[in-house]
Parts: structure tokens; sequence; C-alpha cells
């Protein structure tokens, strides 16, 4: 999980969502086999593992919240951000086994592969996988090559092992983005002004952003205009690539298709309606940060605030551009350090610098502030979530800052609120949980 930006940046359609309930319950495309395994829970309710010794242990853990989905992954590695240096593992035995574990105690898997920067490439010091962006036609086309071999490899091991639900990848912001644009984007705009931030910490990240940003805005070939035209260019190719590949992953995967877009990226995606379903990894800001200091029924009110304008916004968004399509929230979580709902995706803790006072209370008034505003704004479209991340280990939180523990006192009201969550948003409730501490 990365946010589109890094440290130093800062809902009506109802009949044509009532629809969608047949769209849930009819077979993919493709003639898909004619399995039970292809139908989809109303409300699909889950997350990944980190490394869970025992498989059995996790899906037995997973069943007792009342969870039904789990999320699989696995990584291609990309060298230079630039670079069509893309490879993978495509014998990797975790990723099966978890699918096959989910799978027999008939959890729905939702299979989203991702793509991680090498750290040992000096250029990619200060990126994240959402700036990849191979420059030049020859090398674009060469990159898209190579992960189109890393998708379909996937894609015909999930499709023979009864997968449900398969990403496209998940966060490729920059790739992803082939809606046409009138100007630079706020990302691009920032860096190539390239501010005076006060940063405590000594580096050259601004020169690494804005080298970052010059490049795939085209600097030195023309004004702006020109500029904004090559970008364009770019992203009606990039359009058409996204779409070759969708056509051929269909080819050899019969369940759904979705694609993981960052909360702040999803609407620069144009091919949402040959997909299935829309993926958003929700890291919505819920708050300023001058309100970091708000608690109890003030920090509520805020927080159902911010979930019922970013609900909203998604609503207009899939109307105004008639995309009849379910929304899944691929990834959702906090850090158990208060102040987590101002930037959620800052788990590092650099954009707001503030002393790291742990404590659950915020992360769990997050997740009931979304059942409130689900259950307010009368939303529709909402048909899972994927909570990053799940254990069973409670040593596993010195090293993950977004961990949930199945089964532990420390967390009951945060799946409490999860499985609020899905009871509003599902048409009939999630089964309870079976955990018989409570």
């Amino acid at each position: 999980m990365r946010a589109l930006y890094p440290p130093f940046i800062r809902l009506t359609g109802t009949i044509a969502y009532m629809l969608l309930g047949c769209f849930f319950s009819t077979p993919g495309a493709s003639a898909a086999p004619p399995t039970a395994h292809r139908e989809l829970p109303e409300f699909l309710l889950g997350g990944i593992q980190i490394r869970e010794p025992d498989q059995s242990v996790w899906i037995s853990a997973l069943d007792r919240e009342g969870m039904n989905a789990v999320s699989v992954t696995t990584y291609a590695e990309q060298g230079a951000w630039d670079s069509d240096a893309i490879s993978f593992d495509p014998n990797d035995h975790e990723a099966i086994s978890q699918i096959r574990s989910a799978r027999k105690a008939g959890m729905t898997v939702v299979f989203i592969p991702r793509v991680r920067l090498a750290v040992s490439e000096p250029r990619n010091r200060f990126a994240w996988h959402g700036m990849i962006m191979p420059l030049g036609d020859e090398q674009l086309t060469s990159w898209f090559k190579r992960y189109s071999d890393f998708i379909l490899t996937w894609a015909k091991v999930c499709e023979s092992e009864g997968v449900e639900v398969f990403a496209l990848g998940s966060e490729l912001t920059e790739l992803t983005s082939t809606t046409p644009s009138k100007e630079y984007s706020p990302l691009h705009t920032f860096y190539l002004e390239s501010p005076l931030i006060k940063n405590p910490h000594v580096d050259d990240s601004q020169s690494a952003h804005r080298t970052w940003a010059a490049a795939v805005t085209f600097e030195g070939s023309g004004d702006t205009a020109t500029r904004v035209k090559l970008i364009n260019r770019q992203r009606k190719k990039l359009e058409g690539l996204w779409r070759t590949l969708v056509t051929d992953l269909r080819t050899v995967f019969t369940g759904r298709i979705t694609y993981a877009a960052n909360f702040d990226g999803y609407k620069n995606v144009s091919f949402w309606n040959d997909l299935d379903l829309v993926g958003i990894n929700a890291y919505f800001e819920l708050r300023e940060s001058e309100t970091v200091a708000a608690k109890g029924k003030e920090l509520s009110t805020k927080l159902v605030a911010g979930w019922s304008a970013a609900l909203n916004s998604i609503e207009v968004y899939l109307k105004e551009f008639s995309i009849e399509r379910p929304v899944l929230f691929t990834e959702v979580g906090y850090t158990r350090r208060r102040g987590s709902t101002v930037y959620p995706w800052d788990h590092e803790g650099i954009r707001q610098r503030l002393e790291p006072i742990f404590d659950d209370t915020e992360r769990v008034l997050a997740v009931q502030a979304l059942a409130v505003a689900l259950k307010r704004n009368t939303v529709h479209f909402l048909r899972g979530l994927l909570y990053w991340r799940l254990s069973t280990m409670e040593r596993e939180r010195e090293y993950e800052p977004y961990l949930a523990v199945l089964g532990s006192r420390e967390d009951k009201e945060l799946f409490n609120a999860l499985r609020a969550v899905a009871a509003i948003a599902g048409s009939s409730e999630p089964p309870p949980s079976k955990d018989r501490t409570q």
C-alpha cells in the first residue's frame, strides 16, 4: 500500500445498482464453467495475511470473525522506475497454498498481482510503484509485453484453482492514468514547481521527484500545451494496451476482473466498463491535520463527514461516466497511531510529524464511521472490503503498523465495526462472529 502523494504532498443511480444483483449471480464472460464457485457473496469481507505459518489456523480465524473472503497476492519486481526491467517468479508456491486453503474452506478469493520496486536500484530511492513509467514508446511496449506475461501466467493459475476475482494490478497510478487531461496532474505540478519544504531529514528527494515529473511530462519537448498533448498521446496508447490486456485476460480467466486503483487515482482510469468491478484502495483522507486533537463524538462526526464526502464523490463519478459496476474496496486500513485518519496511507509518519501515540480508538471510529456513512447516504454500490492487514499472530504487531489480529480482544471492536459495514452494505447480514469469548 502506498499513496499517490508521497511524503511531501498534500451518490443516486439506484435503479442501475439494483440491476447489479443480476450481475453478481451471472457467470463471468467467455464461457465460464458451470461451477458454483463463480458465485459471489452479497458482500465480500476479508483481508490479506502477512506470513501465516498454518493456513488452516488462518482460515479458521477468519471464519470465526464472520469473514468470507481472502486477498492473495504475488509480486513482480521492477528495476528502475523508468525502464522495462520487470520480472516475476511463476512458481510462487506460497500464493498457491493460500488460494487452495481458502478455496477448500469455501472462502472467496480475490487475487491481486502487485509490482514492487527493486530497492537495490538507485533510481528508485525516492520512488514508489505508482510512479513506474517506462520512458519512450519502445520501452513502454516492451514493459507491457513483460507485464502481460506476468498477469496472464497468474490468471491461468487462478483459473485452474477456481479463483473468483482477479485484479489487473494494484496502484500503478501513472500507468493507468488513461483519461485525457487538459493540464499536468496535481502531483506533476507540485514536483515541477519544487517548492521549498521544511523537512528535518536532509536528502535529495525533491530533486529526484522533480526529475521524475520532468520525465513523465516530456520536459524539453516544447511549451506546456505541447507537453500536455504528448501526455494525452501516451495516455491513449496506454489505454489501448490495457484494453488489449483485458481482452487477452478474458480468454484465460472466466471469473470477475478488477483493478486496485489508489484512492486518489481511480478517476483517471478510463477502462472501468471493460472490467467487472471498480477496485479502490480506500485510504481516503477523512479529516484535516489541524483537527488531530479531536476526540470522542467530535472525531466521530468528522470521520462520518469524511467518509460521506468520499462515498458521494465515488457515486457522482460512477454516474457521470455511466460506469455500471459495483465497487470493491480492495484495501482499507489504518495504523494504530493517533491521527491515522488524517493521512491513512502515511504509515511511516513522514507527512504528519507527530509523536507516535499508539491508540486503537481512532481506527475503530474510522470503520464505524464508514458504516454510519453507508447507511446515512443509502449507498448501493459497495460490494466488498478487504482489510490491510490481518494476522493470527500478536508478534506481528511489531513489524506491521496496520495489523489487526484475528481473535484478539484488543481488536474486538474493530472486527465488530467491519461486520457492521458488511451488514449495512450487503443485502443480507454476514454471519455473526463465532468467537466464543464474545
